[in-house]
């Protein structure tokens, strides 16, 4: 009789990509991407740096028409419980029409 043992092995998360939408121009629309990895798997949010307000729960943030005043750094946080978590950021640049 073989008996087999699973391994659980936690792996902190880390952002392995992302896709910041600029520059931008005022009134269109603006997506940023980014994906993590770890174990068990990462949740991921995109927070408005500076705010610290979270604007999205998934590893896509949607600005319908943007506006000039929603230039700036937003951030990308990922985590899941294990070890740190992982951040990377992206600018965005609204030109004027």
């Amino acid at each position: 009789m073989c008996l087999q043992i699973a391994v659980f092995l936690s792996v902190e998360p880390r952002i392995t990509s992302k896709q910041c939408a600029s520059p931008v121009t005022e009134g269109d629309n603006a997506t940023l991407h980014c994906s993590a990895i770890g174990n068990p798997p990462p949740n991921i949010a995109w927070i408005k740096a500076g705010k610290r307000e979270t604007l999205s729960y998934s590893g896509m943030l949607f600005i319908e028409d943007i506006k000039r005043n929603e230039s700036g750094s937003y951030e990308c946080l990922a985590w899941n419980g294990i070890g740190n978590n992982s951040t990377n950021s992206c600018t965005v640049d609204v030109h004027c029409e």
